[in-house]
């Protein structure tokens, strides 16, 4: 049972490892990171209408389509993500 537990832990510690790993490169005499490209969100040509205010759409890097909105409590600005049907 112990073997186990030890083979387990020693599995998920090793596969957070592999997975935290950062990209690098060898140029002349450095060892320089590579970082990833960061994909920002896109504003679209579509609006969203709710009651007289009308939205702009934005589309997230994973393909979801979201408007700001601002709270009337707090004044702080947030995402409402659209569910949208084909």
């Amino acid at each position: 049972m112990l073997k186990k537990i030890i083979l387990v832990v020693s599995f998920v510690l090793v596969s957070f490892g592999t997975f935290a790993q950062s990209k690098y490169k060898i140029i002349g005499n450095e060892i320089v990171k590579i970082a990833k490209p960061k994909i920002k969100d896109v504003l679209t040509k579509y609006t969203f209408k709710i009651k007289d205010s009308v939205y702009p759409v934005y589309v997230s890097r994973k393909d979801a389509f979201y408007i700001l909105r601002v709270s009337k409590r707090s004044g702080k600005s947030y995402k409402q993500y659209l569910k949208i049907t084909k």
